[in-house]
């Protein structure tokens, strides 16, 4: 019974790690997508890139 329990919980351990994980990645695809497609951003005189260029 106790490995059991103990094993169910490093299942949903397992899980809960790889469901980050995966909101991790979707986030940074997110912000390159949006950051590909904005462009420059330039903010008083100064320019930022989010991205680097295409070569």
């Amino acid at each position: 019974m106790p490995l059991g329990i103990a094993l169910a919980a490093a299942i949903g351990v397992a899980g809960t790690v790889a469901a980050i994980l995966a909101l991790f990645e979707f986030a940074i695809h997110t912000a390159t997508l949006i950051g590909g497609a904005a462009g420059p951003i330039g903010i008083g005189g100064l320019t930022f890139k989010l991205t680097r260029p295409k070569q």
